[in-house]
């Protein structure tokens, strides 16, 4: 299933924040630190709301905070109604949805690995500065204060690159810069696959 990309109805903008505060709520609750992301942070400092045609809320979370809580998460957000799309615990990810179709919004917890060596925090094909998850900043939304990776235009510039000119696509490739967005190329990606598969034989082989 893919995400419709469309202005959301005033209704369903309701829905998104009313369902938004209260997985804030559960994860203050279970006193789980996280940091405002993506799209969100994007339509707060841009437009000082959610971006109308967006299709989810993002949640940062250090690696080992959010799969150290992970069944503590899946617990608290049944309990509130909330349906499962997608559980990727080898990326360290968490999608789901609530009231409205998977399609139409849903949430995301994403978790973050700090390579030290690198200086950067990474998942799959993504890469930051670690700087921009150890320097966090403050940003108020629904009469709320959240983390938030700083220098905020820094980082949305490391992100989006022209980040004031809305870009309406779902294509990552067409609004996330390839300093944030390192997307594999499928022949090498096939060539590592094709390595550790013979690896593996030999190993277990020879």
């Amino acid at each position: 299933m893919t995400h419709i990309t469309r202005d959301r109805t005033d209704n369903e903008l309701t829905v998104i924040k009313k369902n938004f505060l209260t997985l804030v709520n559960i994860l203050q609750k279970l006193e789980i630190d996280f940091i405002i992301d993506g799209g969100l942070l994007l339509g707060i400092i841009r437009e000082g709301d959610i971006i109308k045609w967006d299709w989810d809320i993002e949640f940062s979370f250090y690696e080992y905070i959010l799969m150290n809580n992970m069944e503590k998460i899946l617990k608290e957000t049944n309990k509130n109604g909330f349906s499962i799309h997608k559980l990727d615990k080898k990326n360290a990810k968490l999608e789901f949805y609530k009231e409205l179709p998977y399609e139409v919004f849903s949430f995301t917890f994403k978790g973050w690995k700090h390579n030290k060596q690198k200086k950067c925090f990474e998942r799959k094909e993504f890469r930051v500065p670690d700087k921009y998850f150890l320097n966090l900043e403050k940003i108020n939304y629904l009469n709320l204060e959240f983390n938030c990776p700083g220098p905020i235009v820094e980082y949305l510039d490391l992100m989006y690159g022209d980040w004031k000119m809305p870009k309406r696509s779902g294509n990552l490739e067409e609004y996330l810069t390839k300093d944030y967005y390192k997307k594999q190329n499928f022949i090498i990606l096939n060539l590592k696959k094709l390595f550790y598969r013979v690896k593996y034989i030999y190993d277990k082989f020879i």
